[in-house]
């Protein structure tokens, strides 16, 4: 039966632990941790999202503030753009630090994560809207709050909750012995999970490693081609 509510989510764990009920507070605060595992992993594209709320105004300085989107987790791509989307310009990260030494370079952004701000280096001559493309936090999960990846990997988190049980709270030798199995079932599942993920990336850049990227002889992407992916996300 294909599980497609944290209810069947539930029993499934439950199962794995020949049919002990897990207390329902406690099963979500499992089953959280799990998902922050999994979650922490990779920029997934499940989790990629855009935010186009903050402005660069032409008085802006490096000091000015920009706040970050109260899901941000972490950066994916910024630039900045006319309001009907032309002129677009690219900005690369540095860091926080640095805001300072790079306060007259042209398209550079930092991000202060201790306030859940960022800011841009150098002038614009114009208002632009900013593009924000980010990794984003996922919502705790309850009841009636499922994961944001799609269902046939929910089992993932199943299998790590039954796992973290058996080689915690429950422990003696045979519960590890089965943990073990547990997590060499979750690998399985993980692999697929982060198949599927490269093969959305894939699709994006039309199953090629890059475009109008430069290659070596032997076709791979050279250092900083423009567009090149990064083959290490694999």
């Amino acid at each position: 039966m294909a599980i497609t509510t944290n209810k069947q989510l539930k029993a499934f764990t439950e199962s794995l632990l020949d049919g002990d009920t897990i207390e329902v507070d406690y099963f979500y605060n499992l089953l959280d941790v799990a998902r922050v595992k999994v979650e922490a992993e990779r920029n997934w594209k499940a989790l990629e999202k855009e935010d186009t709320s903050q402005t660069a105004s032409v008085g802006d300085t490096f000091l000015t503030t920009k706040t970050l989107p109260t899901d941000f987790a972490s950066a994916i791509e910024l630039f900045t753009a006319r309001s009907d989307g032309s002129g677009e310009l690219s900005y690369s990260p540095i860091a926080f630090k640095k805001r300072y030494f790079h306060r007259n370079s042209s398209r550079r952004f930092w991000i202060d994560y201790a306030n859940g701000t960022f800011g841009l280096t150098g002038k614009t001559s114009e208002s632009r809207t900013i593009h924000l493309i980010y990794k984003r936090t996922s919502t705790a999960l309850s009841d009636s709050q499922t994961w944001s990846f799609p269902s046939r990997f929910w089992p993932i988190l199943g299998f790590m909750v039954a796992a973290m049980i058996k080689a915690g709270s429950d422990y003696d030798q045979g519960n590890i012995n089965q943990a073990v199995q547990q997590r060499t079932d979750a690998k399985e599942l993980w692999d697929a999970c982060q198949e599927w993920d490269s093969e959305l990336r894939l699709a994006e850049m039309g199953h090629s490693y890059g475009i109008n990227a430069s290659t070596d002889s032997d076709g791979i992407p050279e250092a900083g081609a423009e567009d090149s992916f990064d083959l290490g996300q694999l």
